[in-house]
């Protein structure tokens, strides 16, 4: 459960399928409570995305691209690195996933056992691992850049 914070004069992610500006939330889960989050304007429709941006890593992030000297880069090569090799196994362990929830679905539509309530679940996994990919794939091409940069 969230609640939708009216505070309009920070800065605000923007969505990476072109939605405009992300709305800001405040969570009430049990496992984080009143953390805020960003979260894409377009998130309540049936298509719509499924992203979110806890707001403190989206403020720190934004901060240190702003304000990291190239020394404090270099500093960061390694890490960099590490996160590199981290991203690939991520990418590689959501394609094994992809290939998983494909064979799934096609082998319960095959037993005709899904209800439409399934089949719109499955979707929903199946839009949210995409997606999840695509992230990874940016991820991935920004700290390639940032390693020839570094190199």
């Amino acid at each position: 459960m969230s609640s939708s914070n009216g505070n309009s004069c920070e800065w605000a992610p923007k969505c990476l399928y072109g939605n405009g500006d992300m709305i800001l939330f405040t969570s009430h889960m049990q496992s984080n409570p009143n953390q805020k989050f960003w979260r894409c304007s377009n998130w309540n429709n049936e298509n719509g995305c499924v992203p979110f941006l806890w707001k403190d890593r989206a403020s720190t992030e934004r901060i240190s691209e702003t304000n990291s000297t190239p020394m404090e880069r270099d500093d960061g090569k390694e890490e960099l690195q590490g996160l590199t090799v981290l991203m690939e196994d991520l990418k590689k362990a959501i394609e094994l996933q992809n290939i998983y929830l494909r064979a799934s679905i096609e082998e319960k539509r095959e037993m005709n056992k899904l209800s439409d309530l399934q089949n719109l679940y499955l979707r929903k996994i199946y839009r949210t691992m995409i997606f999840m990919s695509r992230i990874i794939c940016v991820a991935l091409a920004f700290l390639s850049n940032q390693t020839r940069k570094l190199m």
